[in-house]
């Protein structure tokens, strides 16, 4: 196990950095004569900044901000293996139920993310929808007022009443914050909450400069991923959480918020749009591509229709 060195930074803060433990040798001496074993200043300079400081190539650099992250994040909790509980959760699709039923468990975090227009919140609606009766939703908009009227056709399409969603509007970092760190957990103790939906978590984090800086940025996410997964351990529910995509130099369209991110949610679904041989987008058909999970195979993909009743 890599031992854990801190230090103290010119304002008296601790400072993690990086250690020969943790990464080989080689990069370890050259990110110590360039000065750059602070985790900080590893995980807020780009990728194309270190290599023009280091020299180093790609997939060294990766190796490097992998482990300052390690470093940074937060501990994650047990979750266990399957649900913790028998409360029939659904994506409100029986194609995306066979194929991915076991990511949607209480307890864990589970990120939807897409380019705009791809049915992200489609799919969170679904999920809320198809939710049992005897439970309620908590959903959390961040981008515009919540779809009420959509919702409301997803139920009536299941033969359903409209069922209980609490909804709140965050129009800023802060009241987000403040929604998730104390709103959030006092409505899960008076209501019998199953998922809480975020949509988006990256809205507020891209709309302005977050005061602090890249560190800050990256304090935040981790804070409010951390009490993401501790409410849906602790109060047995499941947490959706909508994702925006970002278009990274020389890879492609990546989910927002990086690294950071992708170390703390548990599994991960790419919803696309389905083109055809002329490359035009067919407006009924998505296809949903599983990224990330300790269950599943990566890459495994459902092609849904999209119908009033939803992602089918």
């Amino acid at each position: 196990m890599s031992s854990l060195k801190v230090t103290k930074g010119t304002d008296g803060r601790h400072v993690e950095v990086i250690t020969a433990d943790d990464i080989p040798g080689n990069l370890y001496n050259v990110l110590s004569l360039n000065n750059l074993t602070s985790c900080e200043k590893l995980m807020i300079s780009s990728n194309y900044e270190l290599a023009d400081k280091t020299s180093l190539c790609a997939a060294d650099i990766q190796l490097i901000k992998h482990a300052a992250t390690c470093k940074l994040a937060p501990v994650i909790l047990p979750v266990a293996s399957v649900s913790r509980s028998n409360i029939g959760l659904s994506f409100g699709s029986p194609n995306l139920d066979a194929a991915f039923m076991t990511l949607l468990q209480t307890g864990t975090l589970l990120e939807i993310w897409g380019e705009a227009g791809s049915g992200k919140s489609q799919l969170a609606l679904q999920i809320c929808s198809a939710l049992n009766p005897n439970f309620c939703s908590a959903y959390i908009t961040t981008e515009g007022k919540f779809p009420a009227a959509r919702f409301e056709q997803l139920c009536k399409c299941r033969g359903s009443p409209v069922l209980p969603c609490e909804v709140q509007q965050c129009n800023s970092l802060e009241s987000l914050n403040n929604c998730i760190f104390k709103q959030l957990p006092l409505l899960i103790k008076v209501k019998p909450i199953k998922v809480v939906v975020i949509d988006s978590i990256a809205a507020q984090f891209r709309c302005g400069e977050v005061d602090g800086g890249g560190l800050r940025r990256a304090q935040i996410i981790r804070s409010i991923g951390q009490q993401l997964k501790y409410l849906a351990f602790e109060h047995d529910l499941s947490v959706v959480v909508v994702n925006q995509a970002t278009n990274v130099p020389d890879v492609g369209m990546q989910p927002a918020l990086g690294l950071t991110w992708s170390y703390i949610i548990n599994s991960r679904m790419h919803i696309q749009k389905v083109h055809n041989n002329q490359g035009d987008v067919i407006s009924s058909l998505r296809s949903v591509v599983l990224d990330k999970s300790s269950s599943i195979r990566k890459g495994l993909s459902v092609t849904c229709c999209l119908k009033d009743a939803g992602l089918i």
